[in-house]
């Protein structure tokens, strides 16, 4: 999950947020919240070291116990990090990787 950034074009105020990419263009139908304006538009997707590295095993399982520290263990390592954990993100990697 990327940090996209935001810009209001009628105050100018810039902000950052942690989407899903299906979710990027949320933030664009909200009113800016500091002058309520509606033309919130996405800049560029900043990485600032967030996207975690993964390393899978070779036959791209996600069982357990055939994959131990595959792509599951990985999901939860992730919900379990210091930017997700007990946020709805957390909640929608738990429900989409059911672990």
């Amino acid at each position: 999950m990327p940090t996209y950034e935001y810009e209001c074009r009628e105050c100018n105020y810039q902000f950052e947020s942690f989407q899903w990419m299906e979710e990027r263009f949320a933030p664009e139908k909200e009113p800016c919240k500091i002058c309520g304006g509606k033309s919130i538009k996405m800049g560029f997707v900043s990485t600032n070291g967030t996207a975690p590295a993964m390393k899978m095993e070779s036959n791209m399982a996600i069982d357990k116990p055939h994959n131990e520290g595959g792509f599951q263990d990985m999901m939860e390592r992730v919900a379990n990090g210091a930017g997700v954990k007990n946020t709805k993100y957390e909640k929608k990697l738990r429900e989409k990787h059911m672990f």
